[in-house]
């Protein structure tokens, strides 16, 4: 039996469907801006994708580091609530 295979494409669907759900446009998430709820929006995505092969292509780009620093709460080591 084969492991799941995830799919650039399913995941850059999810992360549309997401971004619809938090009422932010998936190119604002993907962009460069660093507001508290884009930052926000993409901590939740890294959460919710950590074990996505290809996450940091599907958040605009962003390599691990980046992801790490999401999922570690950022600069000031804040966590999410309710994660």
């Amino acid at each position: 039996m084969s492991p799941l295979q995830i799919t650039d494409e399913a995941i850059a669907g999810y992360v549309s469907a997401r971004c619809h759900e938090l009422c932010l446009g998936p190119q604002a998430v993907k962009g460069p801006c660093r507001s508290r709820e884009l930052v926000r929006a993409r901590a939740i995505l890294a959460t919710e994708l950590r074990r996505a092969p290809s996450i940091g292509r599907a958040l605009g780009g962003r390599d691990h580091s980046t992801i790490l620093w999401a999922l570690r709460g950022g600069r000031h080591g804040r966590k999410l609530e309710g994660l």
